[in-house]
């Protein structure tokens, strides 16, 4: 798995740079690996875009390139804009899969759900259903 540099910040603070695998970063993201993991898709959508937060901005990519998620009182991370492979995404999968501490599954959307912000819309609906499982 690649490693990667990304910047990590709490609550309306600067933060601070910090090197670690797309694991890392996903993990570090608030609430994105919320009991299933998305699919490549959607993914990639994320780290090439970032997320617009209240704090940040409106499209997410900040003037030196890096994009950006703002998850305003949990804080958020920023990160080079980059995308992954199916390779890189099995691997990612298969070691989110076997961290006994995370707990997590695939959760295959419909057809529609390609984006990141429809996969925000559309993920909360269908969690329960899963989690019940």
């Amino acid at each position: 798995m690649r490693n990667l540099r990304f910047k990590y910040y709490g609550m309306h603070c600067k933060g601070r740079w910090q090197r670690g695998t797309l694991k890392d970063l996903l993990l570090t993201i608030p609430y994105e690996l919320l009991y299933v993991i998305p699919p490549q898709i959607v993914l990639n959508d994320l780290l090439m875009h970032g997320r617009p937060g209240q704090y940040g901005p409106v499209d997410g990519i900040y003037p030196d390139g890096t994009v950006q998620v703002d998850a305003g009182m949990s804080g958020g991370c920023a990160w080079k804009p980059f995308h992954i492979d199916r390779e890189e995404y099995d691997e990612l999968v298969e070691e989110l899969l076997t961290d006994p501490e995370l707990q997590l599954h695939v959760l295959e959307p419909p057809a529609y759900v390609r984006t990141h912000e429809q996969w925000q819309r559309w993920r909360p609906s269908h969690l329960y259903r899963h989690r019940k499982s």
